[in-house]
């Protein structure tokens, strides 16, 4: 039997550590561990002595890129992030950072070598946010490798360490729906019966982003039907009066109360998922190019925004369906309005629409009902104040200025206005008073006449499910309006929206959601 190999560890002046190891043929080596570090040179060492190979002579620093992977792997081990958002870093730095520097020792990496990694991903089209959040991935690597003496500096904290000049340009916001849009969006019914199902997943996802909390696409895909409080069984009343929302971002659950119109949406989705008692309530469905077959697993790497547009232009008319049940294709029936090109295709102010644009539509109309800004955060699920003021940047409503605040000389230029007289002093006659202009009057005071405040609590339409297993009574539970504590404000009236797009039928009746079960289980 070979005997094991040993080593003795060796402090130097200069404050690192060397290492003399015998090898199997009896060889004596010195080596250096690389590190001034005590803890990390008696790692070193052991990893040295039991090497099938002997080590070589002089010990060379890894590279940047596996100390990524290193440092990566750890952090999903420790939970320091979640596994999509360390994929998501990962991502940016296999993209920009390795190619640049990835076969650089992490000792012999310097602030030219970020520098050129930044000024890439700048030439790739990319937006300062990106390349900020590259520059926070490669600190993120040197912090740790400065904690283990690894080096001794971090390059990312020196002062030649810039990102790119970008060019000043106006901050472009995403469009939201308004109420009569999202109703034809989710009123909409996919003429072929095997993409019925999934239509009305997508419509049941964004009637959640928009109502439970704001909640992202990640908690969307996180959320199970063990996280609500469900009925005992199929026949049984009651059921659904909270859930939690997993907060995947802030890793902060948060339990909820949910809204009465709500409750019915959830009751119809888990009936056509056949009463489900635990799981997801949006798995996979399919197999993925990319993952495999994970049908039932947590969904990945998947975006709805192209989907979105495009289930849009169908419900609001843009494209009509030709052919038969069978065989057949949309195509454009009609040119789109203003209104439709800027929600789908953008504009110079405004980005096109998304699945985050729930989330963004619920805090502004948090903001538009007039709760605080703390209140608003907490519903919202922010971890500060300054992270939910990203989401409050510009309101759907037109800003009005106090009528207060307003020179009192416009009321001698309107001419059609009633002036107020300033009422007489008790002490005077009040005929012998003159009268003095002091402003408008309030009658002619300008009123904004589009909508406040898009409400928490819509698609009234859902209460036609009379026939629903265990539908809780209305008496009981207030109106058929949503019980909210916040108030319900004047809605816009949406003249954009094609008339044929508003269809009577819901989405989310229990007949054709009985027919899309049926369909699913082969009846």
């Amino acid at each position: 039997m070979p005997r094991r190999r040993t080593g003795t560890l060796i402090p130097r002046k200069d404050g690192g550590y060397s290492a003399k190891i015998t090898t199997a043929d009896g060889q004596r080596l010195t080596i250096d561990l690389g590190t001034r570090v005590r803890s990390l040179a008696l790692r070193r060492l052991r990893e040295r002595a039991e090497a099938a190979e002997p080590p070589p002579k002089r010990a060379v620093a890894e590279t940047f890129e596996h100390a990524a992977e290193r440092v990566h792997e750890a952090r999903k081990r420790d939970e320091i992030v979640s596994e999509a958002q360390a994929r998501t870093e990962f991502s940016r730095l296999r993209r920009w950072a390795f190619p640049e520097f990835g076969a650089v020792p992490v000792d012999r990496v310097e602030p030219a070598h970020v520098n050129e990694a930044l000024d890439k991903c700048k030439a790739d089209g990319r937006s300062r946010s990106t390349c900020a959040q590259l520059l926070f991935d490669i600190r993120n690597v040197f912090k740790t490798l400065v904690r283990e003496g690894a080096v001794t500096a971090n390059p990312t904290n020196h002062d030649a360490v810039a990102l790119p000049r970008f060019k000043s340009e106006a901050k472009r916001e995403r469009a939201v729906l308004t109420d009569e849009e999202f109703v034809a969006y989710v009123r909409w019914e996919h003429p072929l019966k095997e993409h019925r199902h999934a239509m009305l997943e997508r419509q049941v996802m964004a009637y959640f982003a928009r109502v439970f909390g704001g909640i992202r696409t990640g908690d969307l895909h996180a959320l199970r039907w063990q996280d609500f409080d469900l009925p005992d069984g199929p026949d049984a009343a009651g059921g659904f009066e909270w859930g939690w929302a997993p907060r995947q971002k802030t890793r902060q659950p948060q339990r909820l109360k949910v809204p009465e119109e709500m409750w019915y949406v959830l009751r119809i989705w888990w009936e056509a998922c056949g009463h489900p008692r635990g799981g997801l309530l949006f798995g996979a469905r399919k197999p993925s190019h990319q993952h495999g077959d994970r049908k039932g697993e947590e969904k990945r790497s998947v975006s709805y925004a192209r989907s979105l547009r495009r289930d849009l232009r169908r419900a609001w008319g843009i494209d009509v369906w030709h052919g038969d049940s069978e065989r057949g294709e949309f195509r454009q029936a009609r040119p789109l309005t203003d209104r439709e090109r800027t929600v789908l295709e953008g504009d110079a102010r405004t980005l096109p629409v998304d699945f985050h644009s729930f989330r963004r539509w619920y805090a502004q109309a948090l903001a538009d009902v007039g709760l605080s800004a703390q209140q608003a955060q907490v519903l919202a699920g922010h971890s500060t104040l300054g992270a939910h003021a990203v989401y409050l940047r510009r309101s759907g409503k037109a800003a009005t200025v106090p009528e207060d605040a307003l020179p009192r000389i416009f009321g001698v230029f309107r001419e059609s206005s009633t002036p107020r007289t300033k009422p007489a002093d008790d002490d005077e006659d009040e005929d012998s008073q003159p009268s003095e202009t002091i402003g408008v009057n309030d009658g002619t005071r300008t009123r904004d006449n589009r909508s406040h405040s898009p409400v928490l609590c819509q698609l009234s339409y859902i209460h036609r499910g009379d026939a629903l297993t265990g539908r809780r009574s209305l008496s009981a539970r207030g109106s058929r309006r949503a019980t909210s504590a916040i108030p319900r404000k004047s809605r816009m009236k949406c003249s954009e929206v094609p008339e044929g797009a508003r269809r009577s039928e819901s989405v989310v009746e229990l007949d054709r959601v009985r027919r899309i079960t049926r369909g699913r289980n082969g009846g």
